[in-house]
């Protein structure tokens, strides 16, 4: 029939397939929908492409193999044996599925944190934004705080429930800019980063000592400018009762 009749096979096998990529791509949407209410800390902590691709070509397979053939087709030159053409795939597979449906954002929310680690610029996320590949930079910020609420909250609750550790350090971090003027010019931010280990091998009773000497060492070093030498103050006096 294809060789009597090309125009109307291919016409009708173009209108299947493009029914079965709808249903499809209803389904790559749905599965890339993040679940309401969903820490986004676990959403990051199980973040895997290996596992989106599995399920996306349990999902969409037609739509899986047409990218495949799409992006294989033809000999192999050397350039593409150092490529990850898998990376590649999920990676329109998940642009896709944001262009279908903008809630589909499992990958972009991945990416926007990564992103704003690496620090990129205001314009790099605009444009990244547009393409589909992450959110835009103020998501990005919602995010991050969400990230860090979420995580303080795991951090009260240990140290309301076992004894911990806290090791802290300066940070000056560098902030250069290619045309200096005035109100713009080469800087460093200064901070302080912490973190916090529980010591799941010490008694309870340790947790509560150093509260209280927090406490107590708040109330007397109150003019104190430098927050590190209070806390010091208490960890020692909580080690030695």
């Amino acid at each position: 029939m294809r060789n009597k009749q090309p125009g109307v096979v291919n016409g009708w096998a173009a209108a299947a397939t493009g029914e079965i990529l709808v249903d499809e791509g209803l389904k790559l949407a749905s599965y890339l929908w993040p679940q309401q209410g969903r820490p986004l800390t676990d959403a990051m902590s199980e973040f895997s492409l290996e596992r989106i691709l599995t399920d996306a070509e349990l999902l969409a397979p037609t739509l899986c193999s047409l990218l495949r053939d799409f992006s294989t087709n033809g000999p192999v030159s050397p350039a593409a044996e150092r490529r990850d053409n898998d990376l590649i795939l999920v990676t329109v597979i998940c642009m896709l599925a944001r262009s279908r449906n903008g809630h589909s954002t499992e990958f972009q929310t991945t990416t926007c944190i990564y992103l704003l680690a690496c620090g990129a610029s205001r314009s790099q996320f605009d444009v990244l934004n547009h393409a589909g590949f992450t959110l835009s930079y103020t998501s990005a910020i919602e995010k991050i705080k969400q990230l860090g609420a979420e995580r303080l909250h795991k951090i009260i609750g240990l140290a309301h429930s076992r004894a911990f550790m806290i090791i802290w350090d300066n940070l000056n971090i560098a902030f250069r800019v290619g045309e200096q003027r005035k109100a713009s010019k080469d800087h460093f931010d200064n901070g302080t980063t912490a973190t916090l280990i529980p010591l799941y091998e010490r008694p309870l009773w340790l947790s509560t000592s150093v509260r209280h000497c927090v406490l107590a060492c708040r109330t007397r070093f109150w003019a104190c400018k430098n927050a590190s030498i209070v806390l010091v103050g208490a960890l020692l006096s909580a080690w030695s009762w």
